[in-house]
Parts: C-alpha cells; sequence; structure tokens
C-alpha cells in the first residue's frame, strides 16, 4: 500500500489555521479571566459594602455609608434615599437625633408615595431603564449630572413597602432592563433589614433621652448630644453656642394654679421653643422649669438673634390654659458661644464650663428684672 504524504502547501495551512485558533482561544481565556477578576472584586467590593451596612450602629453612620461608602464602592453619579414616613415618626427622630437634613439632598422622608411620586406606589420589582425626565422626575433634583441610566429599587420588610433606593449613573449601559435584577433585590432587602434594625435601636434609645412631659430631650441627652457636637466643631473649627433658658417666677404658677397647669405651661413652651429651632438645633430639657438649647454652627450674632426670637414667642402670646383661661409667661436667656476649640482640649471638661458660663449668663438676666438675654463674655 503506497501512503504519501501531504502536500506541503496544505500542512503549513492546516498548522496556520490551530495557530491563529489557539491565539483566538488565549485572548478568549484572558478575557473570561479578566472578566472574572472584575466581577471577583465586583462581588468583594459589595461584600465589604453590605458588612459595613450591616454593622452601622446609629441611623447617621447607616447614612455615611449609603451616601459616602456606597456611592464611592459602586462608583455611581448619585444614590437617592427615599424612605415612607406616613406617621411622621422618622421625621421626629432625624430631628430628635440631630441630623441636619440639609446635608443630605438626596434624602427623602415623604408622608404619601403617591403624592411624592406616583409611578413608585405599586413598584415591587427593581426596575432599571435610561434615564427619563418624566418618568425620574424628583428621584435626583439635587444631582449635578442627570444620570444617563437609572435602577430604582423597592425596600421591602415583610411583603410591606418601606422605601426606595435609587441609583443613577452617567455610562447609559450600567442599569439595563433585566441586567442583575436579583443581585439588585438582595441588595434592597439587605439594606431594608439595615434601616429596619437601625431605627428600632435609635427609637428604644430616643426613649430613654426623651423628658416624657415635654417631649423634648433629657439631661442625659443634652450630656451626649453636648459631646457630640463639641467633637464635630473641633474638627471643623465652627462655632457652637449654648443657651440656658429659666421660666420666669414659674413657683408662683405651681402656686396659684397648680402644677397640672403648670406641666402643661411646660409643654407648650417646650413647643414655642421647637417652633423656633433649625432642624439640627437641640433644645433639652435640664430639669424642673429649665431648658438648654444647643445651637451647632452658630456663630455669635445668628445666636443672639435665635435667642430673642425664642423669648419674643414666649412672652408675646399668653399660654392657653384648661377652662379656656390664660396665662402670661416670660423666659429669661443667659447664652454662651465658643469657637475654635483647640486640639485635644478635653470635651467633657469644656462641655461643664460651656453650660457653667450659660447659666452665670441666665444669672444675671434674672438679677437685671428677668425677660431678657444674657450673654457671658
Amino acid at each position: 500500500m503506497n501512503i504519501q504524504n501531504p502536500p506541503s502547501s496544505l500542512t503549513h495551512l492546516s498548522t496556520f489555521d490551530l495557530i491563529e485558533e489557539n491565539t483566538r482561544l488565549h485572548n478568549r481565556l484572558d478575557k473570561l479571566l479578566r472578566h472574572g477578576h472584575e466581577n471577583q472584586q465586583i462581588l468583594s467590593r459589595n461584600h465589604e459594602m453590605s458588612l459595613k451596612l450591616i454593622g452601622s450602629d446609629t441611623f447617621t453612620d447607616l447614612i455615611q455609608h449609603i451616601f459616602v461608602t456606597m456611592k464611592n464602592t459602586t462608583q455611581l453619579e448619585v444614590i437617592s434615599l427615599i424612605l415612607l414616613d406616613p406617621r411622621g415618626e422618622l421625621t421626629k427622630l432625624v430631628s430628635f437625633l440631630g441630623i441636619d437634613t440639609s446635608k443630605h439632598p438626596h434624602f427623602h422622608l415623604v408622608r404619601n408615595m403617591e403624592s411624592f411620586h406616583p409611578s413608585l406606589a405599586s413598584l415591587h420589582q427593581p426596575i432599571l431603564s435610561p434615564f427619563c425626565s418624566q418618568q425620574h422626575r424628583g428621584l435626583f433634583t439635587a444631582a449635578n449630572k442627570l444620570p444617563k441610566s437609572v435602577a430604582v429599587i423597592p425596600l421591602q420588610r415583610y411583603h410591606r413597602l418601606t422605601g426606595f433606593i435609587c441609583m443613577g449613573d452617567m455610562d447609559p449601559n450600567r442599569f439595563v432592563s433585566g441586567m442583575a435584577t436579583d443581585f439588585l433585590q438582595l441588595q434592597g432587602s439587605i439594606m431594608a433589614i439595615c434601616l429596619e434594625n437601625v431605627i428600632a435601636q435609635e427609637k428604644l434609645k430616643q426613649v430613654s433621652l426623651t423628658d416624657s412631659l415635654t417631649g423634648i430631650g433629657n439631661r442625659r441627652h443634652l450630656e451626649e448630644q453636648m459631646l457630640k457636637e463639641l467633637s464635630l466643631a473641633q474638627r471643623r473649627g465652627s462655632s457652637l453656642s449654648c443657651l440656658f433658658i429659666d421660666i420666669d417666677k414659674f413657683k408662683l404658677i405651681n402656686d396659684r394654679l397648680g402644677h397640672p397647669v403648670g406641666d402643661e405651661v411646660l409643654k407648650e413652651l417646650a413647643q414655642r421653643i421647637k417652633n423656633e429651632l433649625r432642624n439640627y438645633d437641640i433644645p433639652a430639657r435640664f430639669g424642673g422649669e429649665e431648658f438648654v438649647l444647643i445651637l451647632p454652627n452658630t456663630e455669635l450674632p445668628d445666636a443672639k438673634i435665635i435667642a430673642e426670637r425664642i423669648r419674643l414667642a414666649i412672652s408675646d402670646k399668653a399660654f392657653a390654659l384648661p377652662d379656656q383661661a390664660y396665662c402670661d409667661v416670660t423666659i429669661s436667656i443667659g447664652g454662651y458661644t465658643i469657637s475654635g476649640i483647640e486640639p485635644g482640649q478635653n470635651l467633657a471638661t469644656l462641655s461643664h464650663f460651656i453650660l457653667s458660663q450659660a447659666d452665670l449668663a441666665l444669672y444675671e438676666a434674672k438679677e437685671g428684672g428677668r425677660n431678657q438675654v444674657v450673654w457671658a463674655d
């Protein structure tokens, strides 16, 4: 049997094809490996982010992780958080915690989703799509640049809608319909659980730090918040003002009208004070008829305006009492402002000093005839 070798040209062609095919396979394998490595990095970053969300001890920490850590980790252009607050409980909690919502323009507390964004009211699955001004109006109002693609993820607990996390990116292909929907839904579930747990903890803490009569912070709350705000002022180099308030001749109100009427006066006074404050100012009942206000990031001229506004809010309108009676009430206020807290300064000692200075100024206001504001030097 005569076996002949194939022509040399065919041998050369087969070898070339094999080399080319091998090159293509290598390139494809490299691409798959790079893609796998990128996916592994994404999963690792998201796992780390989830652990930070789960490990948040306070509502402030959780908000910080959402708007800073999460945004940086996922390299997104913008993130919005919308929470349903039908009874206003979260709004009161945020105010009580001294969270300045103006620093989080993408954080929304809404009483009714139908009013805020009707198309989201019945949404229970993540929606990924190109950005549409009509469809996504109100979700990214504070964004420097409007995103090109959007993911809207419902936050749900026990089949109950609690809010939404909305992500926007400048890449039009970042969020495409049907892509990674299950993964985003899982992230939404994790975030919903974290929010529920932190809010529940904060509410329990709020009860222990709230004056049961007036509904504002108690002395323990004041002490905690003073140290917190002094620390912030120290880091930022900002000013902090403190007001010490006392009801003039409150003993006469109790003696003549009775303690139940005195309690009503205390409640009404606390409400009037709150009405004159910014959402990040911190009111507290120091004890008896004494109140203390912490005014973060507030220099002396602005603090004086706030103090005088509070004094007038009390003195200019009589207090309505039971049985259609009325009572005139005035207050005396002592104030102190501190600026430029030095690094390393003992904040507990400084807190005591600020309160004592404001208290001394209050004493001067009392001695000077009451119903006035006096500032310590």
